[in-house]
């Protein structure tokens, strides 16, 4: 008796523990997943209580045991099945927190590799952008380099370049070639103290370590040409800076006619006077 005494005991354990565990299930997962459960789970502990209400008033142990069992094995299936059950949706979370996860990976991935994408659009955009600016700006430095070698050796006015100090030749235009009658070989072999006469060497070197600002008159000198011959110049110099050497330009403009046409005016208003 005392067996069968503890045998309902462990059933009716069994059957309090059956509702604890589905509020638990109910409370976990929500009503609108396991509401199902928590129904066939309170449904079949009513039939077995209504079962017992069926038991046929016997002092019988074994009919006693029997539906003893009865309601101890339906609430071990009843634990059981709420115990697959809460694996089964466990498993469901897990999966489904891992397919949120992968999912917002791979949401951040494409979100990163737009970005990439966008910003590296961006740089070559702007390295196309900056590629044509400086192709434009190269076309317009040859351009103006161009048009100013132009300007220099097409220009009318005798002119030259040469280094600072050293009075070396770095450049020569035509109209120089003309007036000192030399080829432009024979002339970039020169330095700027050949076309003086000996005697005012010395004075145009001091001249020419004199550091000017902006285009100054150097006053009138004598130059020599290629037959000897001399010439009055007047000449007037600027500092720069030349394939990356201190240099200086020279304008050497020929005053020989004008001062034969002074001598010639002045020779006839003395005939005049006299």
């Amino acid at each position: 008796m005392i067996g069968i005494g503890n045998f309902g005991l462990v059933a009716g354990a069994l059957q309090l523990t059956v509702p604890s565990y589905a509020f638990r299930l109910l409370r976990r997962f929500g009503a609108s997943r396991v509401g199902w459960l928590v129904v066939t789970a309170f449904s079949a502990l009513a039939l077995v209580h209504l079962l017992t209400l069926f038991r046929p008033a016997t002092s019988d142990a074994t009919v006693v045991t029997v539906f003893d069992v009865v309601c101890l094995a339906s609430s071990a299936l009843l634990l059981v099945g709420m115990g697959h059950v809460e694996t089964l949706f466990s498993e469901r979370e897990k999966i489904k927190a891992m397919r949120s996860a992968q999912e917002s990976l791979r949401t951040q991935w494409e979100q990163q590799a737009q970005e990439e994408t966008a910003f590296l659009v961006r740089t070559n955009q702007e390295f196309v952008h900056e590629l044509a600016r400086r192709e434009h700006v190269e076309k317009s430095l040859v351009d103006s380099e161009a048009q100013y070698r132009r300007l220099f050796t097409d220009n009318p006015q005798p002119m030259w370049i040469g280094e600072a100090g050293s009075g070396r030749f770095l450049a020569v235009n035509r109209a120089a070639l003309d007036q000192y009658g030399y080829t432009e070989q024979e002339f970039m072999g020169m330095t700027a103290q050949d076309l003086l006469p000996p005697e005012m060497a010395a004075g145009f070197l001091e001249d020419l370590n004199k550091h000017r600002v902006g285009a100054e008159a150097c006053g009138q000198w004598q130059h020599c040409r290629k037959d000897h011959s001399r010439i009055d110049v007047e000449v007037t110099t600027l500092d720069l800076t030349y394939a990356g050497l201190a240099a200086r330009l020279f304008l050497a403009q020929d005053l020989t006619h004008r001062h034969r046409h002074e001598k010639q005016v002045r020779m006839s208003e003395k005939m005049d006077a006299v």
